[in-house]
């Protein structure tokens, strides 16, 4: 609770703590214990803080409870972010933003998923949506794996150093050749032999 002109307002935790950093007070948690350092001396707190460390002082255990919740909760999102960047590379979030955008849009639905358990607290819930979340990563790695791969991207796996001077059309066609899972494809009015399977050779 918190004095706005004559006006009491009641304030969670977590807002209280946003609120005193915002002016430059530091909280932490020591040995299970709260600290806190103020940017000031005590005896120039500024007049805006001053209803605000009397909340905290009045509600010390309760802020403790919440930074400790906190520092869990982030710990435990940071250790599903280090298992997503192991299982994603970068270019496959670049494809995926445009190929497959319902994947990447499943990122941002976890992360809003975990934010809503931890604002509740729920532990559970938490560790579900830490799960998901590494999960939609893998979902985007295993899409982009799968991908139809390019003239473009087949040559650079192959490692070739040649430069085909091929027209427009041409490369089309390729593109479709090799996108195509079958094994003979119609393409330009010909019949083509599609090399379906040489990335799982090659890779």
């Amino acid at each position: 609770m918190t004095r706005v002109g004559r006006v009491m307002l009641v304030i969670c935790p977590s807002e209280l703590v946003n609120q005193l950093v915002g002016h430059g007070v530091a909280l932490h948690i020591e040995n299970g214990q709260l600290r806190v350092k103020l940017p000031w001396p005590p005896s120039q707190v500024h007049p805006e803080a001053r209803p605000l460390l009397a909340e905290l002082k009045r509600r010390r255990d309760e802020v403790a409870a919440w930074l400790q919740w906190r520092n869990k909760t982030e710990a435990m999102f940071r250790e599903a972010m280090k298992q997503a960047q192991k299982t994603c590379i970068a270019e496959a979030l670049r494809w995926a933003r445009t190929e497959r955008p319902e994947l990447f849009a499943a990122i941002g639905e976890v992360e809003a998923w975990f934010n809503e358990a931890c604002q509740s607290r729920d532990m559970a819930g938490c560790r579900q949506a830490a799960a998901a979340y590494v999960q939609a990563f893998r979902d985007v790695a295993g899409a982009y794996d799968r991908r139809s791969l390019t003239a473009d991207e087949t040559a650079r796996m192959f490692g070739c150093d040649r430069t085909w001077n091929l027209t427009d059309e041409q490369v089309q066609v390729l593109d479709t050749v090799f996108a195509s899972p079958l094994t003979v494809v119609e393409a330009a009015g010909k019949r083509w032999y599609s090399p379906e399977g040489w990335r799982d050779n090659y890779q």
